[in-house]
């Protein structure tokens, strides 16, 4: 039996289900934790069933994201504020061992929150998205918080990425910890019961799902649909802009294909998860503009989604991706040519169950978030026997 004598405060400057990497996390330790407090930025109702250890601690009044990220500096500020505030409040009363921050704004509040404080707790650095320095204003929130994430590096006791890759953009000279590699695979406890759609028959149904732009391939897909063998369908849901979401839909009608192609808001997870299963192919195509989709080969969650649903992939023909996808059958790359995409559209349709199977048996076996924490669990679990019962680690 777990001796569960670990407490742990998570924090991410976003809401929890916009990133499922950390409902993920917050499970699998919610098994070796006596209680887990996760602090988050309210900017949408909840939705997700936490364990009954877990503790969701929202910050401020609901307020929607969009609003947030284009509001005037002495809004954010106050926003900001107020959730240092809260997660001070927080660590000052559940006196966790181990402070696990989500990305550079969470950890900028977390190193402001302790300050001052006698019982401090562990601080665990887990970066999922890696800024862009180009892309911030001088004195703005994100600038700051990047200068604070170097100061914090030397007093990080761990430090964890979703991908190798990201390793240079971080001064590890200055980390004393313990580094993990955490894939951004999905969980067991979620898509292991989930069977997947039966093959095609009256169409080929393929699903785009996250941000919504021109860096995924979707005006290439659109424009290749009325050429594919089969009628082919594509479902895309997710954030973005009214006027891009407008360009595919005229697209679409130029295209001939306007009755085939969905663009749908986002859902809660739990609803998406049950959404993405009913089709047949996940696009992940993420062109490599930046550093995030440069770096995405183990870090782009919706790939593994999409394999723990048994879907076969198409993702962008690049050897950021062909590397770590490349061993997979049920894995096409795309080049983003027309004949290119109805080539691959067409063999997994053929292959389909085939290639269903393999995507499910290797989220089964290997591709899970449970399989690659357990290194992180090990570590932990080993340190609730010198940890106290109440007060904090050192």
């Amino acid at each position: 039996m777990t001796d569960r004598r670990l407490r742990l405060v998570v924090s991410i400057y976003a809401h929890p289900e916009l990133y499922p990497p950390t409902l993920n996390a917050v499970q699998a330790l919610s098994a070796i934790a006596e209680n887990i407090q996760l602090v988050y930025l309210n900017t949408r109702q909840s939705h997700w069933h936490y364990p009954q250890n877990v503790v969701a601690v929202p910050s401020g009044k609901p307020e929607v994201v969009n609003y947030l990220a284009s509001a005037s500096l002495p809004v954010k500020l106050k926003s900001f504020y107020r959730y240092v505030r809260q997660l001070r409040r927080t660590v000052q009363q559940q006196q966790p061992h181990y402070l696990l921050a989500y990305d550079t704004m969470a950890l900028y509040a977390a190193t402001l929150a302790v300050k001052g404080l006698s019982n401090k707790p562990r601080l665990w650095y887990h970066n999922h998205d890696v800024n862009e320095p180009e892309s911030m204003r001088r004195f703005s929130l994100m600038w700051l918080a990047q200068r604070a994430e170097k100061k914090a590096f030397p007093k990080l006791s761990i430090f964890s990425l979703p991908s190798m890759e990201r390793l240079r953009f971080f001064d590890m000279n200055a980390f004393t910890g313990r580094f993990f590699f955490l894939p951004n695979y999905p969980s067991l406890a979620v898509f292991g019961a989930l069977q997947p759609a039966n093959k095609p028959v009256d169409a080929i149904k393929l699903i785009y799902q996250g941000s919504i732009s021109d860096e995924h391939g979707l005006e290439e897909i659109i424009d290749a649909l009325p050429h594919c063998q089969q009628r082919t369908e594509l479902f895309i849901i997710g954030f973005g802009s009214d006027a891009y979401k407008e360009k595919l839909r005229a697209l679409s009608q130029t295209s001939g294909v306007a009755d085939r192609v969905t663009i749908h808001p986002p859902v809660p997870y739990a609803q998406l998860v049950r959404t993405s299963v009913n089709h047949h192919i996940g696009i992940a195509i993420n062109i490599p503009k930046n550093i995030i989709y440069s770096t995405g080969g183990t870090a782009s969650n919706k790939i593994y989604e999409y394999a723990a649903c048994g879907l076969p992939v198409l993702y962008f023909d690049a050897p950021q991706y062909t590397q770590h996808l490349g061993a997979y059958k049920w894995a096409l790359p795309c080049n983003l040519q027309r004949e290119g995409i109805i080539k691959q559209v067409t063999f997994l349709c053929r292959h389909f169950e085939e290639l269903s199977g393999l995507a499910k048996k290797d989220f089964q076996e290997q591709l899970h978030y449970e399989k690659i924490v357990a290194p992180v669990i090990q570590f932990l679990s080993g340190h609730t026997q010198t940890l106290p019962t109440h007060g904090a680690a050192h």
